[in-house]
């Protein structure tokens, strides 16, 4: 499978002194966008083609390290709720793209 730059979505977010930032509340509305196949989850390959958006480093290493630690049930993606808001937490800890309220 092949993404691309516009797979999962333009990226919502400013960019302001080459960072970028969005909002929980943007990144959240994104994330809704980046499930590709529209199946309620984000897989693995979704979430790589979200970073690949955002423009982030160690893209591969980002996306394992976050599934090893949100995915609480082990099914391989991240599902709707505990595991999404864990996501929205995780990036905004780890890669740093959401703005502090």
């Amino acid at each position: 499978m092949v993404f691309t730059a516009t797979g999962p979505g333009k990226n919502p977010a400013s960019k302001s002194k080459g960072t970028t930032k969005m909002t929980r509340e943007q990144f959240r509305q994104w994330l809704d966008k980046i499930d590709l196949n529209d199946d309620g989850f984000i897989s693995w390959n979704e979430l790589y083609a979200a970073l690949l958006v955002l423009g982030l480093k160690f893209k591969t290493w980002k996306v394992w390290r976050a599934m090893r630690k949100i995915d609480l049930n082990h099914n391989h993606v991240i599902d709707i709720g505990k595991e999404r808001d864990l996501l929205v937490e995780y990036a905004e800890k780890h890669w740093g793209i959401i703005q502090a309220d």
